[in-house]
């Protein structure tokens, strides 16, 4: 459990079962608005994707929980470190729930995953999330563009 202002939060691996869940968590149109792809994902691609990602050891997925499911976080190992991505439940934001996820997430990403760094690429304008990243403690690292969008490179470095 990681305390966040708003409770305290609890990560758990997802599993089968959390697949709609994850689905209608990345699908709210406001997370949609701030990722990389805008589009609505279409469930049969979403639940390709989830099967994929359960597999992967190299990728982590979990769901955030408060004691309710309020979220979910996954991390996935890239060249550079891993790279980490969240989206909280509409009613779950504005709790410092989401900076609790980062935390706990990088820490495990780094052990589990063998990295001491962990990346975020967010929208400039997602001033939240730009919050959240900065309370985990991530520090700016510049901007990438990533399939033609610009955004801001923030990276957390854990133990080497």
């Amino acid at each position: 459990m990681i305390a966040g202002r708003g409770g305290s939060v609890r990560l758990r691996r997802a599993e089968a079962a959390d697949c709609a869940f994850v689905w209608n968590v990345n699908n709210e149109p406001s997370v949609r608005a701030q990722s990389i792809r805008s589009a609505p994902i279409p469930f049969e691609d979403h639940a390709a994707w989830f099967a994929r990602k359960l597999a992967d050891a190299n990728a982590l997925l979990w769901v955030a929980e408060a004691p309710e499911a309020v979220g979910v976080v996954r991390c996935d190992k890239a060249a550079a470190g891993a790279e980490i991505s969240l989206a909280l439940t509409p009613g779950a934001r504005g709790r410092g729930l989401g900076a609790a996820m980062i935390a706990a997430a990088s820490a495990a990403a780094a052990e589990a995953l063998g990295v001491s760094v962990v990346v975020a690429l967010v929208r400039p304008e997602n001033q939240a999330s730009l919050r959240a990243f900065a309370r985990a403690g991530f520090s700016p690292a510049g901007r990438e563009a990533r399939e033609g969008v610009a955004l801001e490179r923030l990276e957390w470095r854990g133990p080497a």
